[in-house]
């Protein structure tokens, strides 16, 4: 295996998995952030929603 093959590879696998971990951090910010917010807020969402 030569090494460009090698550091393909690495690539290959690796950037899906730095992708998934970045959506997952991304989300557990996002949710405590709704979870920080006011409950006068959350009601105000979803009340617009229905």
């Amino acid at each position: 295996m030569f090494f460009g093959d090698m550091i393909y590879l690495l690539f290959a696998l690796l950037m899906p998995l730095l992708f998934a971990i970045v959506v997952f951090i991304f989300i557990r910010s996002t949710k405590k952030q709704k979870d920080s917010l006011p409950k006068i807020q959350g009601n105000h969402k979803e009340s617009s929603e229905k």
